[in-house]
């Protein structure tokens, strides 16, 4: 089975188009993704690792990478 940052790299991938993962430090409206786009991401890696982060706690990870390292804390 792929690792959790495989995972979840080729779900930004898939979902945001992000390919180049240098750019998850950036703030997430500088890569132009609105909270929708984000609620809909947030979803599927909910369904993906079997986790609960809810829609309102979007806000407070101000980059994708603050996402992933919650995700990792949830999942490891």
């Amino acid at each position: 089975m792929a690792s959790v940052d495989e995972r979840i790299s080729n779900l930004v991938e898939e979902h945001l188009g992000i390919t180049d993962h240098t750019r998850l430090s950036a703030k997430s409206s500088e890569l132009g993704i609105n909270s929708l786009v984000l609620v809909a991401f947030l979803k599927k890696v909910n369904e993906e690792f079997s986790i609960s982060v809810s829609p309102s706690e979007a806000p407070s990870f101000t980059t994708l990478q603050n996402f992933i390292d919650h995700v990792k804390t949830l999942v490891n």
